[in-house]
């Protein structure tokens, strides 16, 4: 039983209708099925070659007004990637090599057609394979777009390193987390090792050093500073590949950036201490007030029983202006570390101000320092979680009291800027010197170790994660004429409609 007859499309440059039967009586004999189509003019060809598909092209070199060589231009012009074959008469050898250079497949001379089939079955293998490279490459470039993509979404890249050669090899996503240009390439060892935060220098290299002398995989978290300046916390898994004679040959490992990660656990463990400190400020305030409004209740009685005319009667009404502030006091601290709200509302910022001046009035006093709170323009609100800010402000408040010499005020304002709000707290104090500012707002950093304020505050680490989940930014920078420290809070602004029903709103997204 013979194989049935394989199909060949052929698309047919010649003016000879004699010619082309006799080359597809040869094709033909060459096992093959052919439907064919004659064209004789560059425009016949242009409307076969969309019309199509073609397995092949097979031209004539000479045709009046048309020809080889313009067929071979047109079919390179239509981006098809056919075998193009001279089936012709005689034509120079010159002529010849000239096409076979500017793209033609082969030439097959009329008068031998016995080569023909076999020149056919080539060129359309070798068209099946570069056709099989292309839906390859494709495949591939499809694969690594993939793979880019969900290493952006995931905040991961990966690298190489072949031992043999000076560079490694990084994947985009790699480049964007540290802030390098791509054409530029990766940093070398130094520049690497100099973007990583010094503390962590030492567990980097020891896992370097361990990696390539053991061969264990290596997994660690590091913090580095991008070429930006924006600090990132990573997550790196590296592994090392040796030869057959146990020598390293390559070094590959991927890094996520889990930033993200690390502020939103931050946040939950702030949240955990600030509703620690929420149910503690309750137990106090029930306790101070039960024996408090005893108090209250006892002085209102021995206060009768003083007759007016009674040397000692105006202490009675400095008694009772002196219990009403501690119970103010208690109730505006209870206001302060109360448990979160879920939903955000719109905090009008005269109030809050007011509050926090109340709830430091001793302190204040104590340590000899004013607090000038500007009031802030009618109307001016914000619209987040109202106990989250005060607790902010307090903390913030705290430290410029700390920070501000006997005699020295703190200025508290608010204004309004570009859709947002500007909350400033400005202290006389000495500053934060160069060598901390990079420091302030890490987790756990503190100035008062021997203070008997230490741990009272929520700390700037802790400040820094509430204003970021309330959709802001908390910055710091010198005070005025370059005297103290000014820290700023920048949040979203109420709109009007949310002052006016009281701003009980879903949270928004920040």
């Amino acid at each position: 039983m013979t194989d049935a007859p394989a199909p060949l499309r052929v698309l047919m440059v010649e003016d000879s209708p004699g010619d082309a039967e006799l080359v597809q009586r040869e094709l033909r004999r060459a096992g093959y099925a052919v439907a064919a189509r004659r064209v004789d003019a560059a425009e016949d060809m242009r409307l076969a070659l969309q019309e199509g598909p073609w397995d092949l092209v097979l031209a004539d070199y000479r045709i009046p007004g048309f020809g080889g060589r313009e067929a071979l231009r047109l079919l390179q012009t239509s981006g098809r990637d056919l075998p193009f074959i001279l089936v012709s008469g005689a034509i120079g050898e010159e002529a010849a090599v000239a096409l076979m250079k500017a793209g033609a497949h082969d030439y097959v001379a009329k008068g031998n057609l016995t080569r023909l089939g076999a020149v056919v079955e080539r060129e359309l293998r070798e068209a099946r394979l570069r056709r099989e490279r292309r839906e390859a490459l494709a495949a591939l470039e499809a694969s690594r777009q993939g793979l880019e993509r969900a290493q952006a979404l995931a905040r991961i890249g990966s690298w190489e390193w072949d031992l043999s050669k000076p560079y490694q090899v990084w994947t985009p996503e790699l480049f964007r987390i540290f802030a390098l240009d791509p054409a530029i390439g990766p940093p070398d060892s130094d520049r690497f090792i100099s973007m990583v935060h010094p503390a962590d220098r030492p567990a980097v290299l020891a896992a370097i050093e361990t990696l390539i002398a053991e061969g264990n995989p290596q997994e660690l978290e590091y913090r580095i500073t991008d070429a930006g300046g924006e600090a990132h916390h990573l997550h790196e898994r590296a592994e090392l590949d040796r030869d057959a004679s146990g020598r390293p040959v390559l070094l590959r490992g991927t890094i996520q950036d889990i930033t993200e990660r690390v502020r939103m656990e931050a946040l939950l463990q702030d949240l955990g201490r600030m509703s620690a400190k929420g149910k503690l400020a309750a137990y106090l305030a029930h306790e101070i007030n039960n024996p408090l409004a005893g108090i209250r209740n006892a002085f209102e009685l021995v206060a009768r029983a003083v007759p007016e005319g009674h040397p000692h009667a105006h202490y009675a009404a400095l008694i009772r202006q002196e219990i009403e502030r501690i119970a103010d006091l208690i109730r505006t601290l209870y206001q302060v570390y109360r448990p979160p709200a879920r939903e955000a509302q719109a905090v009008p910022l005269a109030q809050a101000f007011e509050d926090l001046a109340k709830l430091l009035e001793p302190k204040c006093l104590a340590l000899g320092v004013r607090l000038e709170p500007e009031r802030p323009e009618q109307g001016l609100a914000v619209h987040l979680n109202e106990g989250m800010l005060r607790q902010v402000l307090f903390n913030l408040a705290i430290n410029a009291l700390d920070a501000s010499p006997r005699g020295g005020a703190i200025q508290l304002r608010a204004e309004a800027q570009s859709g947002a709000t500007v909350i400033s707290v400005v202290d006389g104090g000495p500053g934060i010197p160069p060598e901390l500012a990079e420091r302030i707002f890490e987790p756990g950093f503190t100035t008062k170790r021997d203070s008997d304020q230490a741990g009272l505050g929520l700390g700037l680490a802790t400040c820094r994660n509430l204003v970021r989940a309330m959709g802001g930014t908390l910055s710091f920078t010198d005070g005025p004429g370059g005297r103290g420290t000014e820290f700023r809070i920048r949040l979203p602004r109420a709109e009007s409609e949310d002052i006016a029903t009281g701003g009980a709103t879903r949270e928004r997204p920040a």
